[in-house]
């Protein structure tokens, strides 16, 4: 292509649109220029492996897993990795506060299945709690004790006159109130659990628990009025207060 005839395919003005994306352009990567040389980060490391134990088979909606805390690795120094925590609606659960519980119980010889039951239901307890205002455990203690957290199988045939993790009586307790505990906490029915129905079973029990502590003035009278039996009543205080006096 001679001279000539690659002059003919140059404009002989710029239009004044190219001449302002120019401007913006060079504006633009000097600032990134600017940018990369003060910070320069290196790569985001994968997040902590116990995120991925929470995806289990009731696996947890990516829209529900927010606000981890990445690792960062620079240059010179690394950042040390916090725990991370699951922030949805209601739920504000520290994985932190949750590793300092089952250390606790390590420490005083419980269990190996308490703790394994404890690992998979305190986020869903620790949430109810806060609804409810009452301590986690207290879910537990009645968790345990009615329907062996779960493991039970006869615990959720309806036909026995009691359905659930806290064997709620179908006779005077209905599936209305149950609805009406659950109450914007919804958000805990994609959390792993025994029976998708323990989210808001456990509701109801803290409900029930919360209404009759405040009716019968005390939480003996609460746990008597849920199962009125002197020596089952004076079991679940005693460990309520075992509780109080070890965990966080």
């Amino acid at each position: 292509m001679n001279k000539e005839r690659s002059q003919n395919y140059l404009p002989k003005k710029m239009p004044k649109q190219l001449w302002v994306f120019t401007v913006v352009a060079g504006v633009m990567l000097q600032s990134n220029s600017d940018a990369t040389n003060s910070y320069q980060l290196g790569s985001i490391i994968q997040a902590p492996s116990v995120i991925d134990e929470l995806r289990t088979d009731q696996a947890v909606n990516d829209e529900y897993l927010t606000n981890f805390d990445f690792e960062l690795e620079t240059e010179n120094n690394q950042v040390p990795t916090k725990e991370p925590s699951i922030v949805k609606s209601g739920l504000d659960y520290d994985i932190e506060t949750m590793n300092q519980i089952l250390g606790t119980m390590k420490i005083n010889g419980f269990t190996p299945t308490d703790i394994e039951d404890v690992e998979l239901y305190y986020p869903i307890y620790d949430a109810i709690s806060k609804k409810f205002e009452i301590e986690w455990y207290v879910i537990w203690i009645i968790h345990r004790s009615e329907s062996n957290v779960s493991r039970n199988p006869n615990a959720f045939d309806r036909s026995t006159g009691y359905f659930g993790a806290g064997q709620r009586g179908l006779s005077y307790h209905f599936d209305d109130n149950v609805d009406f505990a659950a109450t914007d906490l919804e958000f805990l029915s994609v959390l792993p659990q025994r029976d998708p129905t323990d989210w808001k079973e456990l509701a109801w029990v803290a409900m029930k628990l919360s209404e009759d502590k405040k009716t019968a003035g005390s939480l003996a009278g609460a746990f008597y009025r849920y199962t009125p039996k002197d020596e089952t009543t004076e079991k679940r205080i005693a460990l309520f207060n075992y509780y109080c006096s070890i965990f966080p």
